[in-house]
């Protein structure tokens, strides 16, 4: 009987042993599992860098990059954000050998945006995200088609002919009386949105032989450009106008005889 006794104790701690090995054998496994989680967890690290910051309307922006570790074959999404919008996908691109990548896009409207790249997750590791890139979209638009603000002798031809080539949506100043203030102006407001302006300054081939004049371009009271032009003179130039509110084309005659002091249709690069 106490020989019994003996192997009943011996078989029930034998037993509950077994449980204590086996519910520490499912420990060990349960976390070792997160460790290797934690490890294939890692993310994708995604570089991302666009050909420019700015772009005219038409124009394409090529972003090219590098995903790390490596994911030959595998794709990279191009997303773009408009304003406060979700992101949306774009397009994708192709992984190289290298572990780089190059996507390009065309905007088709003027909102300013952010582009960035994303690599999906794998097996081993997270997803990985570039940091965004912001570019700028402009268009350009002729100054004849703005709402001027103000204007005083000089004015907005459909046409105007200098140094006889003809030039249309052009800017325009006349003097007709010798007793006339041998001045004016016309200016618009572009609310700091422009980055560009382009035009030919001379002499319209309606002037008086003789005749001179000052065209100076002025943007919030800064001179940005000024030039002197007879009959015949005419100068084709650019001129950066970034962070302009106020654009204004002002002319002074420098002779008794009657100038047609021209600007040859002007244009400006805007984000509107």
């Amino acid at each position: 009987m106490h020989q019994s006794r003996v192997l009943l104790s011996v078989a029930v701690a034998a037993a509950l042993g077994a449980t204590v090995l086996t519910a520490g054998s499912g420990a060990a496994a349960e976390g070792h599992a997160p460790r290797q989680a934690n490890k294939a967890g890692k993310p994708y690290t995604v570089t991302a860098k666009a050909d420019r910051a700015e772009l005219v309307l038409g124009q394409k922006v090529t972003i090219k990059g590098k995903v790390s570790p490596a994911a030959a074959g595998k794709t990279v999404l191009l997303q773009q954000k408009i304003d406060d919008n979700p992101w949306k996908d774009q397009k994708t691109a192709t992984i190289k050998k290298s572990g780089r990548y190059q996507v390009s896009d065309k905007p088709t409207t003027m909102n300013a945006r952010k582009y960035r790249v994303v690599k999906a997750a794998s097996n081993k590791h997270r997803k990985g995200i570039s940091k965004p890139i912001a570019v700028g979209v402009y268009q350009w638009h002729d100054v004849y088609d703005l709402q001027e603000r103000a204007s005083d002798s000089m004015y907005q031809a459909r046409t105007v002919d200098i140094n006889t080539v003809e030039f249309p949506k052009s800017l325009v100043g006349y003097v007709y009386d010798n007793d006339e203030d041998p001045t004016g102006f016309i200016d618009y407001n572009l609310e700091r949105q422009c980055t560009t302006l382009k035009a030919t300054y001379g002499m319209s081939d309606d002037a008086d032989t003789g005749s001179s004049a000052k065209i100076d371009v002025v943007g919030d009271g800064t001179q940005l450009y000024t030039g002197t032009f007879a009959l015949l003179e005419s100068q084709a130039r650019t001129i950066d106008i970034r962070g302009v509110f106020r654009l204004a084309f002002q002319f002074q005659s420098l002779t008794t005889e009657h100038p047609r002091p021209a600007v040859g249709s002007p244009r400006v690069l805007c984000s509107f």
